[in-house]
Order: C-alpha cells, then structure tokens, then sequence
C-alpha cells in the first residue's frame, strides 16, 4: 500500500541525485531497506539518501527483507493449592522483551498459610516475583503462588487484665 516518493526534477547527465526514502510504501510482512535498479535486486543498491549519479533515466524498485512474525507470549497465574478465590488473570499478550508487570495475588487465600509472592516453579525452586515486580517476557510463563504455613499456636497473648493481675503500683 502507499505510494513510491517522486523526484519532480529534471538531472543533466553527470548531475548528481540524492534518493528519496521510502515514502508512503508499505508491503505486509516486509520491512523497506533500500532501492535497487533491477526488479529483481540484482543491479545496483541505493540506500535513501545516498548520492546517484545520473547518466540516464532511473528507475528504482523497492527492496526488502521478509520481518519475521512477532512472538507473541502469555503470562499466567496459578493458585497452586489455594482453598479460596481465583488466580489473577493476565489477558495480555506480550511480544518478545515485552515488560510485563506481576499481578498482586487478588482474592486467592490458602487455608492455613499466607501468600508470600510468586515463583515460575510450583514448589518454590524456579525464579521469585514479588507483586508489582517487572518480568521481561521471553517465553510463556506461569506463575505459582508460594504459601508459607501459618506457626500454630499463635493465638493472641491474655493481658494481665484478663488474668485479674494487679495494675503496677497496686496491691491486692
């Protein structure tokens, strides 16, 4: 799509022709490098803004390079283990060295345990991400929450109050 640039002046033989760049020209899948004189590409190369020098008349073909498709990668998450809620979801695909930023852990909760952040292994072996950490996408990546068991016995410490102690200072 698009159109080639034209070059409205009219060159002596021996005048020198600065060419143009790419214009408008666009072509799916391909990405403009240069002009070249054959069709084919199998005459002379001009990159835009080189010098031409005139001789005859000339016409200039566009050249390109087929650009690979872009990589497209998804970020997941896994509750690994949860008893309540869901994992958080990403709908975002990324492209190759995209950045993406890790999701806080939502509503999920473990029964028992309190959610320390996540890992790309679901037993904790793989790379650690705290939420709002950046993750440069390279691949496809699920994410595993990491729980950590709650100390049992934890309960709340009686006051002296509670235990009918003298406040400091008072006898009973």
């Amino acid at each position: 799509s698009g159109t080639a640039p034209i070059d409205p002046t009219e060159y002596r033989v021996d005048e020198r022709a600065i060419v143009k760049d790419k214009g408008t020209l666009e072509k799916t899948g391909h990405t403009f490098v240069s002009w070249n004189t054959a069709a084919d590409g199998s005459g002379t190369q001009y990159a835009p803004g080189s010098e031409l020098l005139m001789t005859e008349n000339v016409i200039l073909y566009a050249k390109g390079v087929v650009t690979p498709p872009l990589l497209v990668f998804m970020l997941k998450y896994d509750g690994n283990g949860n008893t309540l809620g869901t994992a958080p979801v990403d709908p975002t695909d990324y492209t190759e060295n995209a950045s993406a930023i890790v999701k806080e852990k939502g509503d999920l909760e473990k029964e028992g345990y309190t959610f320390v952040g996540w890992n790309t292994a679901t037993d904790g072996t793989g790379t650690d991400y705290a939420p709002t950490a950046e993750l440069i996408m390279i691949e496809n990546v699920i994410l595993y929450a990491q729980w950590e068991k709650d100390e049992e016995g934890n309960e709340s410490t009686t006051t002296p109050e509670e235990q009918n102690l003298p406040e400091t200072g008072e006898q009973q």
